[in-house]
């Protein structure tokens, strides 16, 4: 495991409602350790021991080298013929503020 004392963990926080509507959500992760994550953050031995590796399309939305280096994981796995599944984990208003999804 890895620690970047230079940067704090991104966390959210969600509103707590009991009438079934959509919580208030809040984000932490401007600038967290995730978002500074690069293709040079990819450790070759850790992931050849995986069988499976799971994404989130979250880290494609943090930064521009989170996104790299999320390709790059996928690609090796797969070379390494290893199973990959990905959440889309679909969130409108981040996508809109990347310029990644037509608006509504």
């Amino acid at each position: 495991m890895t620690q970047d004392t230079r940067y704090l963990t991104g966390s959210q926080l969600k509103s707590k409602v009991d009438d079934g509507s959509d919580p208030l959500v809040e984000y932490f992760r401007k600038g967290s350790a995730a978002s500074h994550l690069s293709v040079d953050d990819f450790n070759s031995g850790y992931f050849g021991a995986a069988r499976h590796l799971h994404l989130s399309c979250v880290a494609s939305a943090l930064s521009e080298s989170s996104l790299a280096q999320l390709k790059h994981s996928a690609k090796e796995i797969c070379a390494r013929g290893k199973t990959l599944s990905f959440d889309p984990n679909l969130r409108s208003a981040v996508a809109q503020r990347r310029g990644d999804a037509p608006a509504a």
